[in-house]
């Protein structure tokens, strides 16, 4: 008769492989029934006021359009932000090209959103400079912004 030693420490421990793969196909399925898709980048849920009573519909009367800002940019050739100009104004800092789109564009949020602000800059210029004549136009509320080239 063959003894076996019941206190062997070289037991073997085996992994089950079923009930890990059956746990992974449950958080698969879990996960994919509880993902959701994001709607389309441009479809807003927007609700417009009532219109008052005897207010007038815009026309072409009564609606006042600004002309078309230009901001020309200028670099240095390190690519830093050498100056500013808005028509013949000349500024040096972008906290002074927004004090001159707020004059311009005035308080009233109709007149900045129809307005439409271009941007001219060398290819040289540091892209983050570009994102703060950007940001300038964000607080006045102006919406249409457009890059011309340089040579423009």
């Amino acid at each position: 008769m063959k003894f076996r030693k019941t206190g062997s420490s070289e037991s073997k421990v085996s992994l089950e492989m079923t009930p890990m793969i059956d746990v992974v196909f449950q958080l698969l399925i879990f996960f994919m029934f509880t993902f959701k898709i994001v709607t389309v980048e441009g479809e807003f849920a927007i609700t417009m006021p009532a219109a008052e009573q005897g207010s007038a519909a815009p026309t072409s009367e009564n609606i006042t359009a600004l002309p078309d800002i230009q901001v020309r940019l200028s670099a240095s050739p390190t690519g830093e932000l050498a100056g500013i100009q808005v028509g013949d104004n000349q500024m040096q800092s972008l906290d002074q090209l927004a004090q001159t789109l707020k004059e311009i564009v005035g308080d009233d949020p109709q007149l900045a959103s129809d307005v439409e602000m271009q941007i001219v800059a060398p290819d040289h210029l540091k892209y983050g400079f570009v994102v703060g004549t950007i940001n300038a136009a964000a607080k006045v509320r102006i919406q249409k912004i457009k890059f011309n080239p340089p040579g423009s």
